[in-house]
């Protein structure tokens, strides 16, 4: 029986929690597009740079600008996916001290507790949360960014490189 009320209790918790997150992914509203960009693309973007740069086609500035551009959003998705574990981490933590509060202190000490705990989880959250969105904005920015430079260099010079592809599909 104390065994169903436990269940009941996180079975709830577990609901509120996700009310809130889609209270808040509701009220965002924004359904940013998936872009796809990758390392084997930067790569070849680099060397067609690198050969122009050679042929006097493209200024050493502007190949090192592109460089470095691409090379910050090639690490953006490991940094994404190190935040989400994380923040993983951080929940499975948060769960464990929870079921340790709830099997040993009484019915007062634990309401208290678990409060705190719920609040510093709710904390951390949100820190993680605002660096994941951080993320995701200077993601969407360096792609602007370098599709930008792509389309300006291609109408100067000729060179043809891969461009960040937005697609809205599957979200």
């Amino acid at each position: 029986m104390l065994e169903q009320k436990k269940l009941i209790r996180s079975l709830r918790y577990e609901i509120l929690h996700l009310q809130k997150r889609l209270t808040k992914v509701e009220a965002e509203g924004i359904m940013e597009p998936s872009i796809m960009f990758t390392r084997l693309d930067a790569e070849r973007n680099e060397q067609a740079l690198q050969h122009a740069v050679h042929k006097g086609k493209v200024p050493e500035e502007t190949y090192t600008e592109l460089k470095t551009a691409m090379t910050d959003y090639i690490r953006l998705p490991s940094q994404q996916f190190g935040n989400l574990v994380k923040r993983y981490i951080q929940f499975r933590k948060a769960v464990e001290i929870e079921n340790r509060i709830a099997n040993y202190v009484r019915d007062h000490g634990k309401k208290r507790s678990l409060e705190k705990i719920e609040t510093l989880y709710e904390r951390r959250s949100n820190q993680i949360g605002a660096l994941i969105l951080h993320i995701r904005q200077r993601r969407a920015f360096l792609a602007r960014t370098i599709t930008e430079k792509f389309d300006s260099l291609e109408n100067e010079s000729s060179i043809f490189l891969i461009r960040p592809l937005y697609s809205y599909q599957g979200r």
